[in-house]
């Protein structure tokens, strides 16, 4: 009896531990990306929990209470993207104003053409990657190439990508309010594989980490209309039928 006891007794404090710790991967203060509406349930264990459809439709909450300073940025990570600032993604919100909001701002890289992230990259995160250009932001360092190049990138895009566009759009006007829920629309559908990330000043509460980063899910197929299920389903019966009859 005394060793079931103490059995019991550690699957007890195992339990405690494991949600304890889980509690706090939800409220550590972070900026979190999930399919719209937003919350703090829907942007938490991202990016394979709660994948964000390929439609356009991007939802992004802030965990802990704290208000962040401006600008902020808002950080697409696209495999192989191959976009100019004519053709890139135009997000817009209500919450939010860039200033332009349709004209997103580039990073560069000392030429017109936007910084492309590979896994041989120097500094292996994004965040300090792009430090130069966006201020030497505090940031989490997860968002990173062992991370990013992993498992699931290959299921989201299909194979693992050579390298991820970086397209930077800074908001200078509007600041990132905790505990609340915020939606944008892209004006194009985001491809498949793409990454979302968010950095302000003020630490790093203000950036988004590998497991609420958002992640474009993997198209899906279309079912087939209910005209052509019902055409096949009579040539199946016609070809039947006669079969039967002869």
């Amino acid at each position: 009896m005394k060793g079931i006891a103490r059995l019991l007794l550690i699957q007890g404090l195992l339990a405690v531990g494991v949600t304890a710790a889980a509690r706090a991967q939800i409220i550590d203060p972070n900026i979190g990306f999930c399919a719209p509406p937003s919350s703090a349930t829907a942007c938490s264990g991202q990016p394979d929990t709660n994948p964000i459809a390929s439609g356009g439709a991007i939802g992004m909450w802030s965990f802990g209470e704290h208000t962040s300073s401006d600008p902020w940025y808002l950080i697409l990570a696209i495999p192989v993207g191959t976009y100019t600032s004519s053709t890139a993604p135009q997000l817009t919100s209500s919450s939010f104003n860039s200033g332009d909001p349709t004209s997103p701002s580039f990073l560069t890289t000392g030429s017109s053409t936007p910084s492309n992230f590979n896994s041989g990259s120097i500094p292996t995160d994004i965040y300090s990657y792009l430090g130069a250009q966006v201020g030497n932001l505090s940031a989490d360092n997860s968002m990173n190439t062992t991370n990013m190049f992993g498992g699931l990138e290959q299921h989201a895009f299909g194979s693992i990508p050579s390298y991820f566009q970086l397209l930077v759009y800074t908001f200078t006007t509007g600041n990132i309010i905790g505990n609340t829920s915020y939606s944008f629309i892209s004006s194009t559908p985001l491809p498949p594989g793409t990454f979302l990330a968010a950095v302000a000043d003020g630490g790093q509460q203000f950036s988004t980490p590998f497991t609420t980063a958002g992640l474009v899910a993997a198209s899906t197929p279309e079912p087939a209309p209910i005209s052509m299920i019902s055409s096949g389903l009579l040539l199946l019966l016609a070809v039947f039928g006669r079969r039967f009859i002869s």
